[in-house]
């Protein structure tokens, strides 16, 4: 072994990780109480995958995840929208939707958005992941943010997964044939309970599976920007 093949914990004695940038990945909580809505959750889910099965329609859910994105484009296909509304309709959720535009518009000041752009919720949904279920790879196009919110996130039940975006220079490196092999490029972020999430949407991400034995709960949204055009000064 190489004099400078140091274990991490010593180079992280020796020097100091820098970035000049601002993290593109942040994290909030919030409270959400789940429990009290928890019945709603559920029967909303299961009108999800009622739907799902009626009408054959695909998601990146797997082994038994239920999404309710199909709720956000049933103007699209042969079936009406649920009557709860999209999740960010919800009265029980307007406290979070009200802190969430907060934390947005700090994070938009430091990734040099333009304030002229107003954030719109353009989507919503609520994802349950029951024992052995998890969410595939994919990104959210035109998104300038992606949220996901962990309503209920049991012990030992998986969790975030993001791509590094700087792959594709991975390439030019001299990496080791394991990075590759053991896919070095995914890297986990650790959820719990009430954590959120917060990135903008070219970020490609994906969910471990659920090794509990309870559900796993997340929230979700797209949020994109929205400009008022003055024609009285055109």
């Amino acid at each position: 072994m190489s004099d400078f093949n140091f274990p991490k914990s010593d180079l992280e004695m020796l020097c100091e990780p820098l970035d000049a940038f601002p993290p593109y990945i942040y994290k909030a909580k919030f409270d959400f109480k789940f429990e009290n809505i928890r019945d709603k959750v559920d029967t909303f889910l299961n009108d999800v995958a009622i739907i799902k099965e009626e009408h054959g329609l695909g998601d990146p859910e797997n082994d038994g995840g239920i999404s309710s994105v199909h709720y956000a484009h049933a103007d699209k296909y042969e079936y009406e929208n649920h009557r709860f509304g999209l999740p960010y309709t919800w009265p029980e959720f307007k406290e979070y939707y009200n802190f969430l535009q907060y934390v947005m518009g700090s994070i938009s000041s430091e990734w040099g958005y333009d304030p002229n752009w107003q954030r719109q919720i353009e989507e919503s949904w609520i994802n349950v992941h029951p024992p052995g279920a998890w969410t595939g790879e994919h990104h959210h196009q035109n998104a300038m943010f992606a949220t996901t919110a962990y309503l209920s996130k049991p012990k030992n039940s998986g969790e975030f997964l993001v791509r590094n975006p700087l792959e594709i220079y991975k390439k030019g490196e001299p990496t080791h044939p394991d990075y590759w092999n053991m896919q070095r490029y995914w890297a986990p972020i650790d959820v719990d309970t009430n954590d959120i999430l917060i990135f903008p949407g070219w970020v490609t991400h994906k969910t471990q599976k659920n090794h509990s034995e309870e559900n796993r709960y997340i929230l979700s949204s797209n949020v994109i920007p929205m400009r008022t055009i003055d024609k009285s000064s055109q």
